[in-house]
């Protein structure tokens, strides 16, 4: 199957650049919902053991990414759909 776009989030980095992060999730059809209000960069990425001293050929990148909703349980359905049903 497919994935949609059920929920899109744009933002300006801490360039002034416009971005924006698409949620998908798999199987999805209907029309995207725009979280929008929030202008500053809500993405944080961190290095894995970046603060290690060993060499490594690989290193493991996390990504935060903060939702604010503006009423209750906007983003319920989030919590609701199995890991390997979601992308982002």
């Amino acid at each position: 199957m497919s994935y949609g776009v059920i929920y899109r989030l744009p933002f300006i980095d801490d360039a002034g650049n416009t971005k924006r992060i698409d949620l998908l999730q798999e199987g999805y059809e209907g029309s995207i919902t725009e979280a929008d209000g929030v202008s500053y960069s809500p993405v944080f990425t961190s290095l894995e053991g970046q603060n290690s001293q060993k060499q490594r050929t690989l290193w493991g990148t996390e990504l935060v990414a903060n939702l604010f909703s503006k009423t209750d349980f906007e983003f319920l359905d989030l919590l609701k759909t199995a890991l390997k049903e979601s992308s982002v």
